[in-house]
């Protein structure tokens, strides 16, 4: 199991260059407020001021937004992720967690009884 924890202005930073890499608008604005909500899932709700003359606006990034943002934000990072496994985000008292289960498995190696080694001659016998 791997559990990485991402503050909420990491959350932010990663949102917002997963926005910019989609060709979206938000991370063009300015943020006013970044917001985590934990209930039921966890969220990110974004308070921005547009470019020019718009007015204020809120944006909320859904859990699974914010996994394919951390994910990528970690691939940027080059922190190793498994590919494999169960991922799930949860939230913290100073952010995001981020839990990906996997399970390894191994490829049992039998044991032999004896091992020879046939590329070295047996000793003489001192019988001569």
């Amino acid at each position: 199991m791997r559990r990485l924890v991402f503050p909420t202005e990491a959350v932010l930073e990663a949102v917002l260059e997963f926005d910019r890499a989609r060709a979206g608008s938000i991370w063009r604005a300015t943020v006013l407020e970044a917001e985590l909500v934990a209930d039921p899932d966890p969220a990110l709700v974004v308070t921005i001021r547009p470019t020019g003359s718009e007015p204020e606006a809120h944006h909320t990034f859904d859990s699974s937004t914010i996994a394919a943002a951390l994910i990528r934000y970690c691939s940027n990072a080059r922190i190793p992720l498994p590919r494999q496994g169960t991922k799930s985000l949860d939230a913290t008292a100073d952010g995001i967690a981020l839990t990906i289960e996997s399970t390894v498995s191994v490829a049992r190696v039998r044991r032999a009884a004896t091992i020879t080694n046939s590329a070295v001659p047996p000793e003489e016998s001192p019988e001569a």
